[in-house]
């Protein structure tokens, strides 16, 4: 009786800590245009800290060593950089991770035949990060060149999730041992294959074009004729600069230092690179 008396005693107070760490992140979101960034970092970072150090000392979720390790993992890669500033060195070690993540995941739950909830939430957040980074490159032309590779291995996978659950349904069928799991797994399993590998491989594709991209950049002298902030008062989650050039008109998406450094009217220097695909892109470079 003690001890579950300790256990709910722990439990509300892990529940109180948590809710404080929700609260502070609510503020800092509110107040992020005017933090300053460095000082932003530093408040995410013990925001981002925080809730992994919650999750690795709760009694609810029962994470094991190895999802504790990829907890910690996270934090240690979300910490570094965001304070060194290498976009191609973080996205590939944000796929890694992610990767990494997954499998982590896939073994916990066959293992312990539970979802190993913690961790795929840090997986959400590097997959975040990883559109983030990628789809904040401003593509020449169209960004659709990733779509159709990603499209077809999807279809690839489909076929082959619906060939392997056809063929233990019908062993199962077979053998007189068929339930509504295996039933529900013609449907769910193929859906869920192709989704997954869509998202994947739209993701690897469009990172490896700019990871493995090596071509020397054209820097290029923009007006600037229009700047957007998209995601409520005072909440900037994508800031956006519009850009002319004569008759070459482009935008590019901006931390929120950039965004106020530049005023309408003003002049900036852009790179365009080739793209390791051949789909070139601007981007913008201290």
């Amino acid at each position: 009786m003690g001890k579950r008396h300790k256990n709910t005693e722990f439990e509300f107070k892990s529940g109180w800590i948590l809710g404080i760490i929700i609260l502070f992140g609510v503020a800092l979101i509110i107040s992020r245009s005017i933090i300053p960034q460095v000082i932003g970092s530093i408040i995410r970072c013990v925001l981002i800290d925080g809730v992994i150090i919650w999750l690795i000392f709760s009694k609810t979720f029962e994470n094991t060593l190895l999802e504790k390790i990829t907890v910690i993992l996270y934090g240690i890669l979300y910490t570094l950089f965001s304070f060194v500033q290498i976009p191609k060195v973080a996205l590939g070690a944000y796929i890694v991770y992610s990767f990494f993540n997954v499998g982590v995941s896939i073994y916990s739950y066959y293992k312990n035949k539970q979802s190993a909830f913690g961790v795929w939430i840090f997986a959400c957040l590097s997959a975040i990060t990883i559109t983030k980074i990628v789809f904040g490159l401003e593509y020449v032309g169209s960004d659709l060149h990733f779509w159709l590779p990603s499209l077809i291995v999807a279809i690839v996978i489909f076929v082959i999730s619906l060939i392997v659950v056809l063929k233990i349904y019908f062993s199962k069928k077979a053998e007189g041992d068929l339930t509504p799991e295996y039933r529900n797994n013609l449907i769910s399993i193929p859906i869920a294959g192709i989704l997954f590998g869509f998202c994947v491989a739209l993701m690897c594709i469009s990172s490896f074009n700019y990871i493995f991209d090596f071509s020397q950049p054209i820097k290029q002298t923009y007006t600037v004729i229009e700047k957007e902030v998209v995601g409520g008062v005072g909440v900037p989650y994508t800031s956006t600069l519009f850009l002319k050039d004569g008759n070459n008109e482009v935008k590019i998406s901006v931390g929120n230092d950039v965004y106020e450094k530049y005023e309408i009217g003003g002049e900036i220097v852009i790179s365009l690179y080739q793209g390791a695909f051949n789909v070139p892109y601007y981007v913008y470079e201290e």
